[in-house]
């Protein structure tokens, strides 16, 4: 009897320990634990699209064109000197990596 209550002291414990040793993903803090990105979303004509905005080397884009037909992405990014256009097809959904943070979303005809 006594062997059983030290061996559920024991289990008891270790899962007290494991169970303090994870910390849930809601449970960021600003003292370099877990990082939560802050999502910006918005759409423009024929397209929704997103991004993370803690980016340190990169900034992927993701994208949806919700027309018909083939439409541009127009992105600018690096306080407006640096521009790009991305031709999607229609209904598509796809992803851009940019290496300086995106500041505005345009619809094209023609890229």
């Amino acid at each position: 009897m006594r062997k059983l209550k030290l061996l559920g002291s024991l289990v008891g414990a270790a899962l007290a320990v494991g169970a303090l040793s994870t910390a849930p993903a809601s449970a960021a803090t600003g003292d370099g634990g877990i990082s939560v990105k802050k999502v910006q979303r918005g759409s423009v004509t024929c397209f929704n699209y997103s991004w993370g905005d803690d980016g340190i080397a990169s900034y992927t884009v993701y994208y949806h064109n919700t027309c018909a037909g083939s439409h541009g992405l127009y992105v600018t990014t690096n306080a407006g000197l640096s521009h790009e256009c991305i031709w999607v097809g229609g209904g598509k959904k796809g992803s851009h990596v940019f290496y300086t943070p995106p500041i505005k979303f345009e619809h094209k005809k023609t890229c």
